[in-house]
């Protein structure tokens, strides 16, 4: 069957040509190429058709525990990662561990993680994604247009969806599409309910010929990405309730709002913070561009983190320019990112890079109780033994007003005195500064 004719078909006959014709190829070809599939089906009971009953991906890549439960309402099955919470009404439910689930648990990382890093679409063949060099993905795209198809139900994990425009479709439960193709997919007038995980939705391509998700012309709610290569294009819309989570990411908005849409770097190849900071800086600029300082502000903290993170790893971070340099010029480098982050880890600690001024009140208590315990504890101190003019002396002289009823003779606490009056201009105007800053253009 081709493209047209398979969504035409309504979801309950498109699961069920897909159980008889393409997912009995797909697991065949798990059990061949995935390290002790078999067992992991013996080992947790999984049957063949309680896989393709819910969809396979979910049974190998979900990356926690597994709840199958049967609802006392209408006797159905549902699955659920059990860390979500169900509703009530369930009269009987069974744990199962996913696939990579348990090979990391059973076997070790190592395994999981060779196994898993191959676990791709591993080639495009005259347009067409293949999977784990051998399967080529159902193919339900290919330029086709369809109207206001119902999504609901369908399983559309390991299926290819290149090219094609979806008009009004129709959505109440979650679709999962996980290891799938989705390069040049346009989607108008709104959808809920997307579930993305390691899914192609960018082809960098050549000029015109670049392909990238595109949203136009509605609501569209609970997008969530994980680990995708995505670039999308959102225009006339508002993305509510969305998330993505990977650093392999870009978009750009046209009269587009985004309401409570959360974004995580996730984990990065051996933790690179220089690639996790350009996340966050997009990021950033993505939210400005729509007048959301307060967001914009959140993620400008971690880019800056990220950014004082990565020089504690010079090589990793400047790799080009490290290779270039001798051992000398290598020492030297290191030391001035050494000095960098010690800068970088002031300015955080002491108010956050701007966005977290109320830091900076915190120092300057901590400024002010710790002078007055040397105040107090200095036998040659004008407040010696005495806590309440410690405390005192200390805020007048933090807060620079100078009474002058109370001084010290001392050289060296005179001199402290005056740092600590130094430190209370500079904390307080860092103070000041950071609330002003809140709205300004990042």
């Amino acid at each position: 069957m081709n493209a047209i004719e398979l969504w035409g078909l309504s979801p309950d006959d498109f699961n069920e040509w897909r159980r008889n014709n393409d997912y009995p190829v797909i697991l065949d070809l798990f059990e061949q190429k995935l390290p002790y599939f078999i067992d992991w089906m013996n080992d947790q009971g999984i049957t063949r058709s309680l896989i393709f009953e819910h969809g396979i991906a979910r049974f190998v890549s979900t990356e926690e525990p597994l709840l199958l439960c049967n609802y006392k309402s209408d006797g159905k099955n549902r699955l659920f990662e059990k860390a979500l919470k169900k509703s009530e009404g369930i009269t009987e439910e069974h744990e199962y561990h996913p696939y990579f689930y348990w090979l990391n648990k059973k076997h070790g990382r190592k395994i999981f993680e060779e196994t898993k890093r191959d676990f791709i679409i591993s080639s495009w063949i005259k347009g067409k994604p293949q999977f784990l060099k051998e399967h080529f993905l159902l193919d339900l795209g290919g330029g086709v247009e369809i109207h206001a198809p119902i999504l609901s139900g369908r399983l559309l994990d390991f299926t290819c969806l290149d090219d094609i425009k979806i008009i009004g479709a129709i959505s109440n439960t979650y679709i999962y599409l996980w290891h799938c193709s989705a390069r040049g997919v346009e989607i108008c007038g709104g959808l809920a309910f997307i579930n993305f995980y390691r899914t192609e939705l960018w082809d960098r391509g050549f000029g015109s010929a670049k392909k990238e998700l595109i949203l136009s012309d509605g609501i569209f709610q609970d997008f969530h990405f994980k680990d995708c290569n995505l670039r999308f294009h959102a225009s006339r819309s508002t993305l509510m309730l969305c998330s993505v989570s990977g650093t392999n990411f870009d978009a750009t908005l046209e009269h587009t709002k985004m309401e409570k849409t959360v974004f995580d770097a996730g984990l990065t190849v051996n933790d690179n913070y220089e690639i996790k900071r350009e996340f966050y800086s997009k990021i950033k600029i993505l939210f400005s561009s729509i007048g959301k300082s307060a967001e914009a502000g959140n993620y400008f903290f971690k880019e800056q983190y990220n950014e004082m993170l990565s020089l504690l790893f010079p090589k990793r971070t400047y790799r080009g320019l490290w290779h270039q340099k001798n051992l000398i010029e290598k020492c030297v480098f290191f030391a001035k990112c050494y000095f960098k982050f010690v800068a970088k880890f002031l300015n955080y600690a002491i108010w956050g890079f701007g966005e977290k001024p109320f830091r900076s009140l915190i120092a300057s208590w901590f400024v002010i109780l710790s002078s007055s315990l040397l105040f107090y504890l200095d036998s040659c101190s004008q407040t010696y033994n005495d806590g309440l003019k410690s405390v005192y002396f200390s805020i007048v002289t933090f807060v620079t007003l100078g009474y002058g009823d109370i001084s010290q003779q001392n050289p060296i606490l005179r001199l402290f005195s005056s740092f600590e009056a130094f430190s209370g201009m500079v904390l307080m105007g860092l103070f000041l500064a950071g609330y002003a800053s809140k709205s300004k253009q990042y």
